[in-house]
């Protein structure tokens, strides 16, 4: 696998609104973003407290600057006012 892959699991009442929300157009800001490969959520069988983030980004100084960004500042603050919690698991 080239690049580098996240997992990131949203835990909480509201995951679900919380994605909905970023299906809503943050999540083609983050796709427009330069070295974002994939960005796609996904609600697990069985959990309805969680939800599932493949991110996939071409490399560490694309993250990087993903992290530093407008539209990771949006997700911040939406995941806060959802009262959300994040594992998070990477892959090189």
């Amino acid at each position: 696998m080239d690049g580098i892959l996240l997992h990131v699991l949203y835990h909480g009442a509201e995951a679900k609104a919380f994605a909905l929300e970023m299906q809503s157009g943050l999540r083609n800001d983050v796709l427009a973003e330069d070295g974002c490969m994939q960005y796609d959520y996904f609600l697990p069988v069985g959990k309805e407290d969680c939800v599932l983030l493949i991110e996939h980004w071409r490399d560490q100084a694309a993250l990087d600057k993903h992290s530093a960004g407008e539209p990771m500042a949006k997700l911040k603050a939406l995941k806060a006012s959802h009262g959300l919690t994040a594992d998070v698991t990477r892959y090189e």
